[in-house]
């Protein structure tokens, strides 16, 4: 039963570090798309932070390469990563809001886009198995 406990503490002190990291990281890629297409965070009313944003950024990290996404690969990679919630209209929107950007065209920073992605989505993965485990123990010790 002790072990339980101590095994829960070290679990709710990794979770809120690995929150932390996801927050610092989080911040990091909001300024780095802020430099390549700031007008992205006003395109998606719910933030750029979702799935389908971050299925967009890994394939085409800079407006150049999302306006010249094929646009059969583009309008079917949005609304799979959105479940349905965005459409070939919104995908064909956001082509051309790429098209008109004032941004940076730098291909370092579509790496530093990339890697943040990857990192938060591994960080997410960790939260969820580390949320499950302390889940799992409360309901043993129950």
């Amino acid at each position: 039963m002790i072990l339980n406990y101590i095994e829960l503490k070290e679990l709710g002190r990794f979770r809120q570090k690995t929150v932390k990291q996801r927050t610092r990281l989080i911040i990091q890629l909001t300024s780095y798309i802020d430099q390549v297409l700031p007008e992205l965070q006003y395109f998606f009313k719910s933030g750029v932070h979702q799935n389908s944003v971050y299925a967009v950024l890994k394939e085409a990290p800079t407006p150049d390469a999302i306006a010249s996404m094929h646009m059969t690969h583009l309008p079917h990679l949005l609304p799979e990563a959105s479940h349905g919630h965005f459409g070939k209209d919104t995908a064909r929107e956001l082509r051309v809001l790429a098209q008109k950007s004032v941004s940076i065209n730098d291909s370092s920073l579509s790496i530093q886009i990339t890697q943040p992605i990857e990192q938060i989505e591994l960080l997410d993965r960790q939260l969820f198995h580390t949320e499950f485990e302390m889940a799992n123990i409360i309901i043993c010790t129950l």
